[in-house]
């Protein structure tokens, strides 16, 4: 599965990306974001299977991401 990880705080984004677990489980994570109009971008040119996305965050949160995605 390919994730995409977003999240406005770097030391949690990077933790998540980085996590060596990811490969055990046959995941990828092919790109991050840093809010929810960078990773909106990113969603619809990478087209991942799974998206973990920050709730609260400036400008474009999680929820009104999810909402844009669906």
């Amino acid at each position: 599965m390919r994730i995409v990880v977003v999240d406005d705080e770097q030391e949690i984004r990077e933790y998540i990306a980085g996590m060596a677990e990811w490969a055990d489980i046959r995941c990828q994570v092919i790109a991050v974001a840093s809010n929810g109009a960078e990773a909106l971008e990113l969603v619809r040119e990478q087209r991942p299977d799974v998206l973990l996305t920050d709730i609260r965050m400036p400008g474009m949160d999680g929820i009104a991401l999810a909402e844009q995605l669906r």
